[in-house]
């Protein structure tokens, strides 16, 4: 399958094209400022990802070959390789972009809003950015590229649980919630309502987050000290 978007965009990293002259190719004249060592284009860098990111969350990058991602970017095969070594690392590089956009989220210090938040962005994430096509994407090929599960668990899912624990070890630290709670299981019950949610009978109830963060809180504050 060939995806386009478009006529290839230039790119410095292209080789120079070759003209006859004397019965003979020699190299072309090279593009104004392409001179060895041109710092790379971050907006070349940044094409790339956000097509691999497109490409993920359609379920269709798995099964593209490295010529048609880079149509899809608009760029040369060289100039990609000259980025990421393989496909499967551009394919990290544009999971570890969205764990950095997890990451950044601040928390208001408010435990029972920042969950309820915590929960709506990962539906966010799965629904409007096709997170859950890439959750079923990578789960597919885990026979053959247990890799990019494992990249996927640790950029992703280990992102998304550490910051949910954060939320609750910090509560536990104000004297909020029970010290003695089972941390890690709230987080997977937590985070484990979203799919349960999703899989199940739609409509997703606008209420989903609450009424799930609500039936914790009261186990997390039932022996509260």
């Amino acid at each position: 399958m060939r995806v386009l978007s478009g006529p290839r965009c230039y790119s410095p990293d292209a080789p120079p094209r070759l003209a006859v002259a004397g019965g003979r190719a020699v190299a072309s004249a090279k593009q104004p400022g392409a001179a060895r060592g041109r710092p790379r284009d971050p907006r070349v860098d940044q094409a790339i990802v956000e097509t691999a990111q497109r490409l993920l969350a359609t379920g269709e990058y798995l099964w593209m070959s490295v010529d048609d991602i880079a149509d899809a970017a608009g760029v040369t095969k060289p100039t990609l390789y000259r980025r990421f070594a393989s496909k499967e690392e551009l394919a990290m590089a544009a999971i570890n972009a969205w764990r950095a956009r997890v990451a950044a989220r601040a928390g208001s210090g408010d435990l029972r809003a920042d969950l309820v938040a915590e929960l709506h962005d990962l539906r966010t994430v799965s629904t409007r950015y096709g997170g859950m096509l890439m959750t079923g994407a990578v789960l597919l090929e885990e026979q053959h590229r247990p890799e990019l599960l494992r990249r996927f668990r640790e950029g992703v899912v280990r992102t998304r649980r550490e910051r949910v624990r954060g939320i609750l070890a910090d509560a536990v630290a104000r004297g909020e919630i029970r010290a003695d709670a089972d941390l890690d299981a709230v987080v997977t019950l937590l985070i484990g309502c979203w799919y349960a949610t999703y899989i199940g009978e739609p409509p997703i109830p606008d209420d989903w987050a609450d009424r799930a963060v609500d039936v914790l809180l009261t186990y997390l504050g039932a022996h509260a000290r």
